[in-house]
């Protein structure tokens, strides 16, 4: 590939999806690194302990069984096991949600030189008032999901 062509969404040898492949650069795939956040590995854990319980992500801050709660409120095949569907479907997802594009006018080819100060302005605007992380964290009292109406129990894990 030639610099500039990697951020396509298309494979330049195929031309299938670039999310097809089995090979993604960290960087794609990192929500953390794709908006500029570090890593602070004692509040989040580190990737060898996800890595070691056979997970390509796991939800930060939460003990093992927890996690494992968390993963079983999902279908198999959207949990992120290693070389499984539901890595590609998080790295997909990924990729969809944020794309690099979205995130830094390094990788946008075609916003004239004019246009570059707009589109900074509406980045931080965009960043400040609508971008944010959730986190999965045990529940320490009856909640209901303002999305789907369901109680969430204390003890049971939830997405905040």
């Amino acid at each position: 590939e030639r610099e500039g062509e990697s951020q396509s969404k298309t494979c330049n040898s195929c031309k299938c999806p670039r999310e097809s492949h089995d090979v993604f650069h960290e960087e794609w795939v990192n929500v953390r690194e794709r908006l500029g956040i570090g890593q602070d590995q004692d509040k989040w854990g580190s990737r060898d302990r996800v890595i070691s319980q056979g997970l390509a992500w796991a939800p930060p801050g939460l003990p093992p069984y927890k996690v494992d709660q968390y993963f079983k409120c999902l279908p198999q095949d959207k949990v992120p096991k290693l070389g499984t569907s539901g890595e590609k479907y998080r790295e997909k997802q990924l990729m969809i949600q944020l794309p690099k594009q979205d995130l830094a006018l390094a990788y946008c080819r075609h916003v004239d030189p004019a246009h570059h100060t707009s589109y900074e302005d509406f980045i931080t605007a965009r960043n400040e008032i609508a971008l944010d992380i959730a986190y999965a964290k045990e529940c320490t009292t009856k909640t209901d999901c303002p999305e789907c109406g369901r109680s969430v129990n204390p003890g049971e894990v939830g997405v905040l």
